[in-house]
């Protein structure tokens, strides 16, 4: 099997923040069933699958795939592998698939992995989506949610973002409001 089949799967692993199932695959690479499960035969020597979760041997083994000079040929981008993985929550995110661990939990922060201009344009047009922020803070334990969003507009404005826009947003007005106990202190 040639390495650039099996690619997208490695940026995957590489990059992932959730555990990787064969299920989450099938979606992830829009394979079916088979393919997937013939590519996680390839290589679970390196990568088996331990109660239903493909992972590393070892995690030497994403360091080296994501070190150009070590890995040569075999190299992962892990710019690229993000850039994939965003490419994919996008898809998610535009049929509202809120639930999805990856939308609520890491479409921010894998966006902020990217750090373009184009990527902290999309996480300023996230940070303003009511519905969006509303399924982040109230899918995530406790206040992780509301900290997540404070620490989203520190990054903002870290990377000079003009936060007016967000501030006299009716997102953040409603953020506010419903949270204002834990923002006062």
């Amino acid at each position: 099997m040639q390495y650039n089949i099996i690619r997208g799967l490695l940026e995957l692993l590489c990059v992932s923040k959730e555990p990787v199932t064969e299920e989450l695959l099938e979606e992830y690479l829009e394979k079916d069933e088979y393919f997937v499960s013939s590519i996680v035969n390839v290589i679970s020597p390196l990568f088996p699958v331990k109660n239903g979760v493909i992972e590393p041997l070892h995690k030497s083994l994403i360091d080296w795939l994501t070190n150009q000079e070590a890995s040569h040929k075999f190299y992962i981008s892990k710019k690229i592998a993000y850039q994939h993985l965003a490419d994919y929550i996008s898809k998610k995110y535009a049929n509202k698939d809120f639930k999805n661990p990856y939308v609520h939990k890491h479409f921010l922060d894998v966006l902020r992995e990217i750090n373009t201009q184009q990527s902290i344009s999309k996480i300023v047009s996230l940070v303003n989506d009511s519905e969006f922020m509303e399924s982040i803070i109230d899918n995530n334990l406790f206040d992780k949610g509301l900290y997540q969003y404070i620490d989203i507009l520190k990054y903002l404005k870290s990377n000079d973002v003009n936060l007016d826009t967000v501030f006299e947003s009716e997102t953040f007005k409603k953020i506010f409001i419903k949270n204002r106990r834990i923002l006062y202190n």
